[in-house]
């Protein structure tokens, strides 16, 4: 099926945690799992966070593009990606307060994460 125009597609499931810290030390940081619908086979994908930063993201047969901090362009390859979905796992930044909490305010959801494809007919060179 060929698409000449740009698909934006929901999340079909998620989670999402807070982080955890204790006596000033965060031991875990707030994040979110979501599977994205993506038809990402030989077209460019552009994940999109809702303005919230992450400070690690793990996204398997997602081949970066390596735009910098907080974009993540990637191509799926035949074969090796998921045809229908994107595996996404973030962890989001996150900092104390002045009282030494965690503040939550840095951790998106789900529903703050999404994917568009955009279909151009071959993998990615390099």
């Amino acid at each position: 099926m060929k698409l000449s125009i740009s698909t934006f597609i929901a999340a079909v499931s998620a989670t999402s945690w807070p982080g955890q810290a204790h006596n000033g030390t965060i031991y875990n940081y707030c994040g979110t799992k979501v599977t994205l619908a993506a038809d990402s086979i030989n077209a460019t994908c552009t994940l999109d966070f809702n303005g919230f930063d992450f400070a690690h993201i793990s996204i398997p047969g997602c081949f970066s593009q390596g735009k910098g901090s907080n974009v993540v362009e990637c191509n799926g390859i035949e074969g090796v990606t998921d045809e229908e979905n994107f595996d996404v796992t973030i962890f989001w930044q996150q900092e104390l307060d002045f009282d030494n909490n965690l503040m939550n305010s840095t951790c998106a959801e789900d529903s703050d994460v999404t994917v568009e494809c955009q279909p151009n007919g071959q993998a990615p060179s390099g």
